[in-house]
């Protein structure tokens, strides 16, 4: 039985990070100079874009990043209290900070081509977010599916050992970074949702292929950044909360995560809230890269030599 989490596949997850690795350098390479296409949207033009646009919105958007944080921490307080899961809350929580965050970044410049930007849109992003997501489950199972057929093939062809599966590694690695290329593409349909556009995902293939190398290479420097921020926080975060909580007497009885112990409330404090304004601060820097990508190929179309 092939399971990505047994110790005997471990070779798998190498090749995943080996494959992963070098497709990323390969990705960014790409995203940052016009190597492969002299039309494409380079990665430090729209960085570029949407650094201008967090700076240029920067009272509304830190008033919508504190507010959405704050949102996030009082649903994991409800589902700690009434002790039932917060996926629902969370998943339409994700969408008003999409359709927010786009809103803010985008009815200025839709504004100066003429576009007004309708007060509707935050169902269609719910419903397209479901779909995408849906979308992303299923091909990362694919993905893994395929590379579990491989590996089951290759024992059958009498080939052993750990060869079979770094190779079904490196391919679903290559494949996950290839696909996210994709997912960047599809990630048009909601700014546009967002301007009252119905479009789904045929059409944001298509708007989005001069910029999908850029877009993609930006969406990852993002996230690598954030990982790079975030877990040391969190690191620290638990580290300080232990050493605070050890010096508080402890009342018989109480088990240490009960609610009302100060256990509890320092990590909801002091781990739960950082940790939500990091991942918020994270969602709207990856939301002006799209917003950034959207303007810059639809609502400002330029020349190649003019898109950096």
């Amino acid at each position: 039985m092939f399971s990505i989490t047994g110790e005997e596949n471990l070779p798998v997850l190498i090749g995943l990070a080996i494959g992963g690795g070098l497709a990323l350098i390969v990705l960014l390479v790409l995203g940052f100079t016009r190597l492969g296409g002299a039309g494409r949207v380079t990665s430090s033009h729209l960085l570029g874009q949407a650094l201008a646009t967090l700076a240029e919105r920067a009272g509304s958007l830190t008033l919508l990043w504190i507010g959405i944080s704050f949102a996030y921490t009082a649903i994991t307080l409800f589902a700690l209290l009434a002790g039932r899961t917060s996926t629902l809350f969370e998943t339409a929580m994700a969408a008003a900070l999409i359709f927010l965050g786009h809103k803010t970044m985008l009815e200025r410049p839709a504004a100066a081509v003429g576009l007004d930007v309708p007060q509707t849109g935050y169902w269609s992003i719910l419903l397209r977010s479901l779909a995408l997501g849906i979308i992303v489950l299923v091909t990362a199972g694919l993905v893994f599916v395929l590379a579990a057929l491989l590996v089951a093939l290759a024992g059958m062809a009498g080939l052993g050992g750990d060869t079979p599966r770094l190779v079904a590694g490196i391919g679903a690695g290559i494949a996950a970074i290839w696909l996210s290329t994709l997912f960047a593409r599809l990630a048009f349909i909601y700014p546009s949702s967002v301007l009252g556009g119905r479009d789904w995902f045929g059409t944001a293939l298509g708007r989005a292929a001069p910029v999908a190398i850029g877009l993609s290479a930006s969406l990852w420097l993002v996230a690598l950044a954030s990982i790079a921020i975030i877990i040391p926080m969190v690191i620290l975060s638990d580290t300080l909360v232990m050493s605070i909580v050890a010096s508080v007497p402890a009342t018989p009885g109480d088990l240490p995560d009960d609610v009302g112990t100060p256990l509890f409330w320092l990590r909801l404090v002091m781990e739960e809230l950082p940790l939500n304004l990091l991942l918020v601060a994270y969602s709207l820097a990856s939301i002006a890269c799209v917003s950034a990508a959207y303007r810059i190929t639809v609502l400002d179309p330029a020349t190649p030599d003019q898109k950096g």
